[in-house]
């Protein structure tokens, strides 16, 4: 997808559900510190949210989501700094250290990215996974992180 199409899907998606101050976009720079602490690549989709928006609030889609009770809420994307801090852990409590939390639901779930070690291309998109910690159990929420927003969208736009 397009860097302005995906922009617009992104702007979408804040101006639906995120509530509080305007979200700050974090640096390129930032985002290149927590891949080399986090020995991972972030994909192409991801950086181009976070340098755009940044850290969100959404705790509505706890209610939207009813709708679809397969479909876990995002209450919040985390911030950059509560991504690289909270990594080391999470992969101690149970995390797979094979993911890299990006967010989490109202029940403390959490949204992760396959965590791909820093070697080769950046990607372009990769799934969305959630990990419930309750079951110890990975799933894959959305096939993109493109995809991840849209979903959301189109419950609240279906919602009778």
């Amino acid at each position: 997808m397009e860097s302005a199409r995906r922009i617009a899907l992104y702007r979408r998606f804040v101006e639906t559900f995120h509530h509080g101050a305007p979200p700050v976009p974090v640096t390129s720079a930032e985002l290149d510190e927590a891949e080399r602490v986090l020995d991972t690549v972030f994909p192409t989709s991801y950086r181009l949210f976070m340098t755009s928006f940044g850290e969100l609030y959404t705790p509505d889609l706890f209610d939207l989501r009813l709708g679809d009770p397969e479909m876990p809420d995002l209450k919040n994307l985390a911030s950059l700094e509560e991504v690289v801090a909270e990594a080391a852990g999470l992969w101690s409590a149970g995390t797979p250290d094979d993911l890299v939390v990006i967010g989490n639901d109202i029940m403390g779930n959490l949204f992760c990215l396959p965590r791909l070690r820093r070697r080769g291309s950046r990607p372009d998109d990769l799934p969305i996974k959630f990990f419930d910690h309750e079951f110890l159990d990975v799933a894959v929420v959305a096939e993109s992180f493109d995809e991840w927003p849209s979903l959301f969208l189109r419950l609240k736009h279906e919602k009778p």
